[in-house]
């Protein structure tokens, strides 16, 4: 939720020359008690000196005043400084930044507190050691990110408009080194070890982030505010706002704490409410077992065995990549009116996995997997054996165009008629609806490449492009499969349901063929269309018949690539289909006879 940080995965500009890879193999030995390695760079062997850390005077700060001189700072006469009497009252101490700062502060206070609860205690035990460094891992993991993403993104945004102080800069960058020399100080704390050193270490951090948080209120908010008016500063924080919230969020909720964060907060910043339960939550359940566990096993004054020792939580990276989705259906955000309230969920506990597995739409997810997962093995394949053979480019093709069109079938279908009828009972998530529009863009981005694919090409560009693709379904339907249907039980009854799955099955509008073929035809016929109560005479009039042209025009194609042999001519003529349908029911002989003329 702050302005300084995004979601950008480039890594960010060392502070020096970069770390040789055995400094890295040297951290790495050091850092095994963290979940995660700190991307620690070179860093002094010897603290900081407090003549260092005194860089500013505190009373000379406090006399700073740039709104009495802020054509000091003008760059242009493009952007002047009168943008401050149009910001709401109370901005220069309630935004993101300040908070931010004042989040930073009070972390370390309170672990300033544990070290010296954990000195009195005596000697340090190994349990206290390990507390320290996975409490510090955590610290240290968000306060880099927030000042590399600052120096090398936030603050260029801000020099296009005004000469940004130099002092800032220069505050932001000692701060981080003090950080850094209590990294390598942590790295080697071991059992019995004093903490003197450490806490004067950490006293100097604690200064210099004191100052520097002056600064930012006394300079830089001032001037932000003076050349960027409320919509510019809105539209530069939505910038960094990303559906994957890092957990470095965490930290920032523990110290506002959770109802200021969602009534005031969120509302303030433009977050709707559903970001709390898909995003925020998990980020700060993280934070309080990695970081407020241990925190409080220090401050504790009990003696504590190292079985008790709360130990670290594995977060799992990505919306996406994470597929712990935490979201309450119970929130009243997603009601549509008192006629509906959400109380069937009931109805379906004692099914709702198989009904999940069993269920139309979740078949079709699966099979669009499944297709994709035997696509990407097929490239793999072909890039490991050379250049692309001309059958093996036309099977490409033939079986892309049926996977493309049958997907966005489905898209469109569910993002019309599935997505209007869950609407009459629940807001259904943007996260969901806009979701899927992202790969849609990658397939045709794929088709583009499929239709240009000549005898002898290179496979790489279209295995990488395909790669992606099939982590994007997967990371969608990770989401979908935990949200979309626990809000729909939520809602929505078993009959109701039945009655929607009978009314697009007469419909008949989207092809099942790859489906079927995915699922397994006895299971479709026997146990799904049964469950819906779907009419067997739709098998025959449209299931079937769908489900024969896809085995003998599109997985003809498949079965060809993975086995590396050309598929057989698929210029078929009409007695495969007569044969199909005899397959289906008795097909008339004057019928026989018309084809045979």
């Amino acid at each position: 939720m702050d302005p300084y940080l995004s979601n950008d995965k480039r890594e960010p500009v060392p502070l020096s020359k970069k770390h040789s890879s055995t400094r890295q193999k040297v951290n790495q030995a050091l850092w095994k008690h963290t979940e995660k390695l700190p991307s620690f760079r070179l860093t002094p062997e010897k603290p900081l000196s407090l003549h260092q850390i005194d860089l500013f005077d505190k009373d000379e700060i406090s006399r700073i005043d740039p709104a009495k001189n802020l054509s000091k700072y003008q760059k242009s006469d493009e952007f002047r400084p009168d943008q401050l009497d149009k910001h709401p009252s109370g901005h220069l101490t309630q935004n993101l930044i300040i908070e931010s700062d004042q989040v930073h502060l009070n972390e370390i206070k309170c672990m300033k507190q544990a070290l010296l609860e954990v000195q009195k205690r005596g000697p340090l035990p190994s349990w206290a050691c390990q507390s320290i460094k996975t409490w510090f891992g955590v610290h240290y993991e968000w306060v880099e990110a927030r000042y590399y993403l600052t120096r090398d993104s936030f603050i260029p945004r801000l020099e296009a408009r005004f000469h940004f102080p130099e002092e800032v800069k220069q505050a932001g960058k000692l701060c981080f080194e003090t950080l850094q020399c209590i990294a390598s100080m942590v790295n080697k704390i071991k059992e019995n070890d004093s903490l003197d050193d450490l806490q004067k270490i950490w006293s100097s951090y604690e200064k210099s982030v004191s100052l520097l948080n002056t600064l930012q209120q006394t300079m830089t908010i001032v001037l932000y505010h003076a050349f960027f008016s409320p919509t510019d500063v809105y539209n530069l924080h939505v910038r960094y706002q990303s559906k994957n919230v890092s957990a470095r969020f965490g930290s920032f909720i523990h110290y506002m704490g959770v109802e200021k964060i969602r009534s005031e907060i969120m509302p303030r910043e433009g977050y709707p409410p559903m970001s709390w339960s898909l995003h925020f939550k998990k980020h700060y359940d993280t934070y309080v077992k990695n970081s407020v566990a241990n925190l409080n096993v220090l401050l504790s004054e009990k003696i504590m065995e190292p079985s008790l020792v709360p130990r670290p939580l594995k977060r799992r990276r990505g919306i996406g990549n994470d597929s712990r989705v935490q979201f309450d259906p119970f929130d009243p955000i997603y009601q549509v009116s008192k006629d509906f309230p959400p109380n069937k969920l009931e109805e379906w506990e004692d099914d709702f996995e198989d009904h999940l597995k069993g269920s139309p739409r979740h078949i079709a997810n699966c099979a669009h997997l499944a297709e994709a997962a035997d696509m990407k093995k097929v490239l793999i394949d072909i890039h490991r054996r050379g250049s692309l053979k001309d059958w093996e480019r036309l099977s490409i093709q033939k079986w892309f165009r049926s996977h493309k069109k049958w997907v966005v079938d489905y898209h469109n279908h569910f993002n019309t008629s599935c997505i209007q009828w869950c609407s009459t009972r629940f807001h259904y998530p943007s996260v969901l609806s806009e979701g899927s529009i992202e790969y849609i863009q990658t397939l045709d981005n794929i088709s583009n490449l499929i239709e240009s694919l000549k005898p002898g090409d290179e496979v790489h560009t279209l295995m990488t492009k395909w790669s992606e693709y099939d982590r994007k379904i997967r990371c969608f339907f990770e989401h979908f499969n935990k949200m979309h249907f626990t809000l729909v039980h939520t809602y929505f009854s078993k009959k109701d349901l039945s009655d929607y799955h009978i009314n697009v099955a007469e419909k008949g509008t989207l092809d099942v063929g790859p489906v079927i073929y995915h699922f397994g035809e006895d299971k479709f016929r026997n146990m799904l269309m049964k469950r819906e109560k779907i009419e067997d005479v739709h098998w025959h009039l449209v299931f079937g018949i769908q489900y024969i042209s896809y085995c003998e025009k599109v997985a003809i194609h498949m079965k060809a690539l993975k086995s590396g042999v050309a598929p057989k001519s698929d210029n078929y003529k009409s007695s495969n289909l007569l044969s199909a349908l005899d397959d289906l029911w008795d097909v008339p002989s004057e019928l026989h006879a018309l084809f045979d003329d």
